[in-house]
């Protein structure tokens, strides 16, 4: 067998003999998050797991850093191969949708909080959101794969928020404490899309409640991406038991 690298970031098993491929993998860069370089599999090909755990390891070898990829829950082949190939899973992502009779029966708030738009902040205020959402993002993406330190606050927060809504996002100050929940809005479509705060945990799912019932006024479902290694994201398990669904897992080869 013939390992081959293709200068568009293509690794190619060949047998040398008939010159039939046997498996490849996809390589590229993020330049939003540097540290990895991310993986994709030719699936129809994926049955051959030896010649994938060579194809892994010759990649590595000659780049010498992490490799990431990420898989669905259910896909028991390709999660058997990177656990053989001395992958870890490092996140798992769950993606699922919320009604607003579902949400609106169950969770009602007794703490009176104001609520405002992201409109409505002032120029401090609003740098001052921006800031605290880049940084629980940097936090939260420590683990699987750390934030490029050469990007800017402003540079970050306008990859994060390209469509982000000024008038669906809220935010909620009190003394020092700053809580924020952003939504993109497509297509008549509400995603919320970061959440977080500095403060209170009460006063944070309290914060939550009376966003989403402000929400449902507008739309009939929200839509929400949760990852297991943001503490501010998982707190949706109180709003809706979302664990029993697949996710979408992402695995890391680090040799270091």
């Amino acid at each position: 067998m013939e390992i081959r690298a293709t200068d568009n970031g293509d690794w190619l098993a060949v047998n040398e003999l008939s010159g039939e491929l046997l498996g490849k993998l996809t390589t590229w860069e993020n330049y939003f998050h540097p540290n990895n370089l991310y993986i994709s599999f030719e699936n129809s090909l994926i049955p051959n797991q030896k010649v994938y755990i060579e194809l892994l390891e010759a990649v590595y070898n000659q780049k010498q850093r992490s490799l990431q990829t990420s898989i669905m829950s259910n896909n028991d082949e390709l999660s058997n191969l990177l656990l053989s190939s001395n992958f870890e899973r490092k996140r798992r992502c769950w993606e699922f949708s919320i009604e607003a009779s579902e949400f609106l029966e169950s969770n009602q708030n007794n703490l009176e909080i104001q609520i405002h738009r992201f409109k409505e902040a002032d120029a401090g205020l609003f740098l001052a959101l921006k800031k605290l959402i880049v940084a629980i993002y940097q936090e939260t993406h420590e683990i699987v794969n750390p934030l490029s330190s050469q990007l800017t606050v402003e540079e970050c927060f306008q990859i994060m928020c390209e469509k982000l809504s000024l008038t669906h996002s809220y935010y909620y100050k009190i003394d020092e404490q700053l809580y924020f929940c952003c939504i993109e809005e497509v297509e008549g479509q509400a995603f919320i899309s970061y959440l977080g705060y500095r403060g209170d945990e009460t006063l944070y799912r309290a914060f939550l409640i009376a966003v989403f019932n402000r929400l449902f006024q507008t739309f009939e479902v929200l839509d929400f991406e949760v990852d297991d290694i943001n503490e501010y994201a998982m707190i949706m398990e109180e709003f809706y038991h979302f664990r029993e669904l697949p996710s979408y897992d992402a695995y890391v080869l680090n040799k270091e």
